[in-house]
């Protein structure tokens, strides 16, 4: 017996015709909102009679896209990596602002390797106050792909041109 293909109705191909339509058109329109000109800042006000700094008007934070990977071995097989280590590490950094930093612990677990990340972090901002500022975001993470358990890792996203 010869089997035939199942006939496709009229609606069936429509159907795709539209999604394939609606998909073509979502892809545009993101394409078309991410093409286009940054919208200009307006001028920083002043009061009457002063004179604008010069280094204030010609001051600006940017975010740098070079992306530092810092990786900082525990000192004995299953313990955190130490303070003192992980200072020395991202003492490389000294005289620049963090923007962003990542924080992997390497735990036996999940919540060993977030809690040392997080007191990491902690630690991070009372002893580099010049590079872990308030306003810099920190996020604590756990990973198990790379380092034996303790070691801590950094994705470090430094700022260019720092103000005072």
């Amino acid at each position: 017996m010869i089997r035939r293909p199942p006939v496709r109705d009229a609606f069936s191909i429509g159907g795709w015709l539209f999604a394939d339509l609606m998909l073509v058109l979502v892809l545009v329109f993101l394409a078309a909102g991410s093409v286009g000109s940054a919208a200009a800042t307006p001028p920083p006000t002043q009061l009457a009679g002063t004179e604008p700094s010069p280094a204030a008007s010609d001051c600006r934070l940017v975010a740098v896209l070079d992306k530092q990977t810092v990786e900082v071995a525990p000192a004995s097989r299953g313990t955190r990596a130490s303070d003192a280590a992980i200072l020395k590490a991202l003492g490389r950094f000294t005289g620049r602002r963090a923007g962003i930093i990542l924080t992997f612990g390497h735990g036996a677990t999940i919540a060993q390797g977030m809690q040392w990340a997080e007191d990491v972090n902690s630690m991070l901002r009372k002893r580099l106050p010049s590079l872990v500022t308030d306003r810099t975001i920190t996020e604590d993470y756990f990973s198990d792909t790379a380092g034996p358990t303790g070691t801590i890792s950094f994705d470090v996203y430094l700022l260019g041109n720092d103000c005072p």
